[in-house]
């Protein structure tokens, strides 16, 4: 069994149809399918979850979970076959990660867009540290 979070293990490509192939190709791995009928298959919402899982590993699988962006029935089911993956025999060409690498060091994002995360995470007003009298 392998750490799903070790950043090596997830390979990387640039094209969708790429992304998700290897992540499909990596679940099927542990008899989990996208998208299948089973109750600990998961059901992918948004195509941006393979990107963020390929380039963040456990934390965007949990983030991209929080965001709605997919869900399993049975997600006890869905993580038990998850971790029986023996993810160290994913093998990756130069390309691939060369763009893990840009992925992890290069920063993505904006002063804009970076102020925008901040004010919607941190400036919550003073509503949550008032205390109201009986």
């Amino acid at each position: 069994m392998s750490d799903i979070g070790s950043p090596s293990m997830w390979p990387t490509s640039t094209s969708e149809d790429s992304r998700k192939a290897i992540v499909e190709e990596t679940l099927a791995k542990g008899d989990i399918r996208i998208d299948g009928s089973r109750p600990w298959d998961i059901q992918i919402h948004d195509d941006r979850f393979y990107k963020r899982v390929l380039r963040e590993d456990a934390l965007g699988l949990g983030e991209s979970y929080m965001e709605g962006w997919w869900d399993a029935e049975e997600l006890d089911a869905f993580f038990f076959r998850l971790l029986q993956i023996d993810l160290g025999d994913t093998r990756m060409s130069w390309k691939r990660k060369w763009t893990v690498l840009k992925d992890r060091f290069l920063n993505r994002q904006s002063k804009d867009r970076a102020l925008l995360s901040g004010q919607h995470h941190y400036d919550r007003g003073n509503d949550l540290f008032e205390v109201t009298d009986p």
